[in-house]
Formats: C-alpha cells, sequence, structure tokens
C-alpha cells in the first residue's frame, strides 16, 4: 500500500518561498496551491506544503516555531550522488539559503545543510547515503 505524505511547512513570504522550491527545481503541484499554500512535489508519494503563517496555524493550537532562534524541522531530500548533494547544497545558496553548518559525512551518508535568510523555516539538508560496510558511497539507501 502506498501512502501519500504531505510535509506542512510555516512560511512567512510564500512567493519567497515558492520561488526557493522551484529554484531548486522542485515542481509545483496547481491543485494543491493557492494563495494561502504552495505544494512541491518530491516523489510520487511525498509533497512539501509551504502554508502562510496564519492558515497553517488553522491546523494546530500549538504556537510556530520562531525560525529565526529554534529548528522546527529538517527536512533532508536523498539524492542520487554525493555530487548531487553538492549541487542541490549549491543551488540553495545561490537562491538565497544560509550555510548553517559545514558538509558532514558520516558513516552512512553524508549531508549540507542550509535555510533559506528570509527564515521562513528551519534547516534544509540534502544527503546521499553511501554503503558503510565498504566505507564509500552507495546506493540510495542506508546500509545498501
Amino acid at each position: 500500500m502506498s501512502t501519500k505524505i504531505f510535509i506542512n511547512l510555516p512560511v512567512k513570504d510564500l512567493t519567497a518561498s515558492t520561488g526557493f522550491f522551484a529554484g531548486l527545481g522542485y515542481t509545483q503541484h496547481p491543485q494543491f496551491s493557492d494563495a494561502n499554500a504552495s505544494c512541491f512535489v518530491f516523489s510520487d508519494d511525498i509533497h512539501a506544503m509551504l502554508l502562510v503563517e496564519p492558515f497553517f496555524q488553522t491546523f494546530t493550537p500549538e504556537s510556530i516555531a520562531d525560525a529565526t532562534t529554534s529548528t522546527g524541522e529538517i527536512m533532508a531530500p536523498g539524492v542520487d550522488s554525493r555530487e548531487q548533494v553538492d549541487e542541490l547544497a549549491d543551488k540553495a545558496l545561490a537562491l538565497g539559503a544560509q550555510q548553517v553548518k559545514e558538509p558532514m559525512e558520516e558513516s552512512c551518508m553524508c549531508t549540507a545543510a542550509a535555510s533559506p535568510i528570509w527564515t521562513d523555516t528551519t534547516g534544509r539538508s540534502s544527503g546521499w547515503p553511501r554503503t558503510p560496510s565498504r566505507g564509500e558511497y552507495g546506493s540510495s539507501t542506508v546500509g545498501g
């Protein structure tokens, strides 16, 4: 059974956030986009819903995290190669994101982290899992 996942992210500036995700190469889904929301397709089953803060607030009684002082979420789309990690991070930085930490290489993945500077949402990182047993970059699944 396939389950669709819609990741809901509060944003202050829908236009800037939409431009950021479009600039990274993701496709906007017009059926789920309007003045309050912009939906981006990551895969057939995973979508990011950018919701203006007042609309996001209708889904929860909790306060929205202040992205200038805290981390409310970290999104890490997987890509197919180390080069694609670097390319995605470079695109994010060119679109106005800020590098929030140095790229990391762990035993099972490498990541590059960036955050949009307009502080709509918190961390974005891209990662590419590698095969730990070989100590080299490998398949797109951890340990695969």
